[in-house]
């Protein structure tokens, strides 16, 4: 079962300080300093043993102090800064600052224990008592001056280790931070509509419907400005906050890749249909050639003819000579004209 915490107040004239108690378990759990050497762990030290000065912590700020009672059984009960400002200017005020007893047993008042000094500390001030540098800033501080022999004596011997306070204090209970933070939950959602992504680092908040953009402002869970850095989602993507706005979102998905694409070809496609043969200029030149002797060839040939027809019908005559020289011619004709052939043939093939 958690255990309920109440804030100390002062709110009317009279409350405050009632008596300051000299005690062997301080409820704050900080033993005064007494000025003789005592036990390094009780953090006492020797100043001025003949002024017989002790300081010590008469409450501590924003710490839970422990406490049972009929009404409210087991709670911690708290103090402010704030109430322990005005706990320190009433004391003064109520004419409180000489009202000393032991263990808070009524009607135990002590005298000769006077006030030496009340302050708050307050490190941006300098204000450190040494030996309790680990006591919160805002805590209660006092020095008494004990002429009371019979008292020093019992301080001295340790009976006595600290401070502890009477007073009347209004209590109010404090929420727990999962309270607070589910009220507010409930009061921001009613209020506006909220867009939420879950993340490495928690819950990322932002107001309206749309999706998550940059420049948006994002919150936590708390809906405070969301602190700044990186914020990876289940889908691997990365919110980077800066100044409580979302400045880029990484999607790994979307980004280019260095390295280079792989060539993209047509399919080529092959036509049934022959192929257009082009044939260079000096093979058509001397195509061109030879198609002009053969031409001459026939011209001859055909001329040869009519020769041959002729010399069949000189039958009387001697033919032998002209006729051997037209053979000759003939023959001559016949090698340009098988060369030619043999030319066309090939380019034909």
């Amino acid at each position: 079962m958690k255990i309920p915490v109440y804030e100390a107040l002062i709110t009317s004239e009279d409350e405050g300080i009632l008596n300051v108690s000299l005690v062997d378990l301080p409820a704050v759990d900080s033993n005064f300093m007494a000025f003789r050497d005592l036990e390094k762990e009780l953090k006492f030290k020797v100043q001025s043993e003949e002024q017989r000065l002790i300081t010590g912590v008469l409450m501590r700020a924003n710490y839970n102090i422990y406490r049972e009672d009929p009404q409210l059984g087991s709670y911690y009960i708290k103090y402010s800064p704030e109430t322990i400002k005005v706990m320190a200017e009433k004391l003064f005020k109520d004419g409180n600052q000489s009202s000393i007893n032991i263990m808070h047993i009524p009607g135990s008042n002590v005298s000769g224990v006077y006030l030496r000094e009340l302050f708050i500390k307050d490190t941006t001030r300098g204000i450190v008592p040494e030996g309790f540098e680990t006591i919160e800033d805002g805590s209660l501080f006092a020095t008494y001056h004990v002429e009371n022999d019979a008292i020093w004596n019992e301080i001295k011997n340790g009976t006595f280790k600290g401070f502890s306070l009477e007073g009347l204090f209004k209590v109010e209970q404090l929420k727990t931070k999962d309270e607070e933070m589910s009220l507010k939950s409930k009061f921001m959602k009613a209020l506006l509509k909220f867009g939420e992504v879950q993340t490495d680092k928690g819950t990322i908040y932002w107001a309206g419907e749309e999706d998550l953009k940059a420049g948006d402002e994002v919150f936590n869970e708390s809906y405070e400005p969301l602190e700044d850095g990186e914020y990876q989602t289940e889908d691997q993507k990365t919110i980077v906050v800066v100044d409580g706005k979302v400045s880029e979102i990484r999607d790994p998905e979307a980004e280019v890749s260095d390295e280079p694409k792989e060539e993209e070809f047509e399919e080529e496609v092959i036509s049934e249909e022959p192929a257009e043969v082009v044939i260079e200029e000096p093979v058509q030149e001397e195509v061109r050639d030879l198609a002009r002797e053969l031409d001459e060839l026939r011209e001859e040939v055909a001329e040869l003819k009519r020769a041959l027809e002729s010399i069949k019908e000189q039958l009387a005559e001697p033919v032998a000579e002209p006729v051997a020289e037209e053979f000759k011619k003939t023959t001559v004709k016949d090698t340009k004209m098988s060369k030619a052939a043999r030319i066309l043939s090939h380019l034909h093939d």
